[in-house]
């Protein structure tokens, strides 16, 4: 996040219910859809924080105009604040978060185009080719698990044992650290500072329940730009897989697609020595492209 921020962008990391710093809330469980409804509304206060920030600044910048015009000169320096003068949000999912980011921009890109059909600003006939503008600016799928060949069984429709969760699965050190499977990519040391403050995080796993949801999942439904990127020897999100998922990735749109294959990389390529610049330089400029 702070090299993200060094290059001009405002990062925020969301803990989904039972994750990090975020407490599981009654049921004790993870579902997707409502993780999806989570990433909505922290998107919306994003959107909503950055808007006044802008506000304000224009507010402050007319008030310098004013005074520097009586005054006989205007300074030309440009602010140097992060935050986007956008009422837009890009979005980053990692791993199994991709999956959720993916439902959520199909989700998004579903809204924005019924809204502008609703206001009369297109017909069904140009939804399809008219780049949804609502919430989501752009969409980045890192180290996604989406495998089409993949579909998760549902849940018993009728069953007696509806209680709240009450398995709690402690994390170990050796979970915490199997995303790390190439020899030489990281060195044994940061490995395992991430390990130790993994387990700080989050001593105990979080469970998922109703995973069948992410059956939705639907790459040709995503109508925003989007970039596809992982590692080239990802064990979770092997090419074979990332090659569906950029293939059927919504076309007709006029979005821009990309698709980044980080050589000598698994499924943590942020935390690896040599990918973690290469990483973050592929995801800041697409956000930075026009």
């Amino acid at each position: 996040m702070e090299a993200l921020y060094e290059h001009g962008l405002q990062p925020y990391a969301m803990d989904f219910r039972g994750f990090g710093g975020t407490h599981p809330d009654a049921t004790g469980y993870v579902e997707p859809l409502l993780c999806v409804t989570d990433m909505e509304s922290v998107m919306q206060w994003i959107a909503q924080r950055h808007a006044a920030a802008a506000d304000d600044e224009d507010d402050e910048d007319d008030h310098h105009e004013a005074a520097s015009t009586a005054g006989g000169s205007r300074s030309s320096e440009p602010s140097s604040s992060p935050l986007p003068r956008t009422g837009q949000v890009n979005l980053l999912g990692w791993s199994q978060g991709a999956l959720v980011a993916q439902l959520g921009a199909q989700k998004l890109a579903w809204a924005a185009g019924l809204t502008a059909s609703s206001t009369g600003n297109t017909t069904a006939s140009t939804f399809l080719t008219t780049r949804p503008r609502g919430l989501l600016n752009k969409l980045i799928l890192y180290g996604s698990i989406y495998d089409p060949l993949v579909r998760y069984p549902r849940e018993p429709l009728y069953r007696l044992n509806n209680q709240p969760n009450q398995e709690h699965i402690r994390n170990t050190f050796d979970m915490a650290i199997e995303d790390f499977t190439l020899e030489g990519s990281i060195p044994p040391e940061p490995a395992k500072l991430f390990a130790q403050a993994a387990l700080t995080s989050d001593p105990i796993k979080a469970v998922w329940k109703h995973v069948y949801q992410f059956n939705n999942c639907d790459p040709a439904r995503i109508q925003h730009p989007t970039l596809v990127i992982g590692g080239d020897q990802d064990p979770y999100a092997p090419l074979r897989v990332q090659q569906e998922l950029f293939g059927q990735l919504g076309r007709g749109a006029g979005n821009d697609r990309v698709w980044a294959i980080l050589a000598d990389c698994d499924h943590a390529v942020h935390l690896l020595n040599d990918g973690r610049q290469r990483f973050i330089q592929h995801v800041v400029n697409f956000v930075q492209s026009d």
